[in-house]
């Protein structure tokens, strides 16, 4: 069961990588399953803050943080208490209290930087980098960004590394030459590898370029193949953000 369970949390991340949330609450499902027919507490400790991740990068914070309170509950050790605060702290971003989940996902940040889990702190600050450009804390959201995206390209996370470049150009300005070129380049990392939900956000960011060169026709389809594919995927949150973008397209037109 122990080493199932260790393969499951390797699959689990891989499907959320492809925005595939309907494998990878299986996945999760099954080391539950696992974890409670043994009674192992890490087991169902590591099961439901994995289901957690895939919620809150779904998009669905109340999901996210029913999750983390089941983990909580049975009383995780220090290593699986970071990663939980993780999730809850982009959970808590996500549902509209922004500060508060800010101290706590940054809390998490920093206990990661004193271990050896590469991976896991570079996708953590990539969340904070994210919540930070999005709340208006451009600057500090795009030095993070940018040190991700050092690390990642030195080991070659390329997913991460792609999360790291539409990042980057969600912090600059739209009229920057770089957002566009960071994009790009955020682009032609995810096509191959079928990152269908963060090519989505990406498709999403790149509609913004053309609005401000004044190229209505190509944000509407950017922004109308972004939809499709969070329609597609079961996406909770983002669809709202290209719904709101198109109606301020339109709101434009009719003025």
């Amino acid at each position: 069961m122990w080493w199932a369970c260790r393969t499951i949390w390797a699959l689990s991340p891989s499907a959320n990588a492809l925005g595939d949330w309907v494998r990878s609450l299986d996945y999760c499902g099954r080391a539950l399953e696992h974890g409670e027919r043994t009674n192992d507490r890490r087991l169902k400790v590591v099961a439901w803050s994995r289901t957690a991740g895939t919620q809150v990068q779904r998009g669905d914070a109340k999901a996210a943080l029913a999750a983390c309170d089941a983990a909580l509950k049975l009383g995780p050790s220090p290593f699986d208490t970071a990663m939980i605060n993780a999730v809850r702290g982009y959970a808590i971003i996500k549902s509209g209290e922004t500060s508060v989940g800010l101290g706590i996902l940054r809390g998490a940040v920093e206990w990661y930087a004193g271990s050896h889990l590469v991976y896991t702190r570079s996708q953590c600050s990539l969340w904070l980098a994210e919540s930070l450009v999005r709340s208006g804390d451009r600057d500090a959201g795009r030095a993070l960004a940018a040190s991700v995206l050092q690390t990642t390209e030195s080991i070659g996370y390329r997913y991460l590394e792609a999360v790291a470049h539409r990042i980057l150009g969600e912090s600059l300005t739209p009229t920057d030459p770089e957002a566009a070129v960071h994009l790009l380049r955020a682009r032609d990392l995810l096509e191959p590898i079928g990152a269908r939900n963060e090519l989505a956000k990406t498709l999403a960011a790149q509609a913004t370029l053309h609005v401000a060169q004044g190229e209505i026709a190509e944000a509407r389809r950017l922004l109308g193949e972004a939809r499709v594919i969070f329609g597609e995927l079961d996406t909770v949150d983002e669809p709202d953000r290209v719904r709101a973008a198109l109606q301020f397209l339109r709101d434009g037109a009719d003025g």
